[in-house]
């Protein structure tokens, strides 16, 4: 889910570069540096949380 390059498909719509993410904002939503809420597909949420909190 992480690539070498730095970005996170969070969503079918969305490819996120991980240095820009600001915070995990509800159950699916992070929150980037410039303040934009991304939506987090449920089917890639957990990848998510692992790959950002490595848990």
């Amino acid at each position: 889910m992480l690539q070498p390059t730095g970005f996170l498909r969070v969503h079918q719509s969305y490819l996120v570069n991980t240095r820009y993410i600001r915070s995990i904002k509800k159950e699916q939503e992070l929150e980037l540096q410039n303040k934009t809420i991304v939506p987090v597909s449920r089917m890639k949420l957990a990848a998510v949380r692992k790959a950002l909190l490595g848990a």
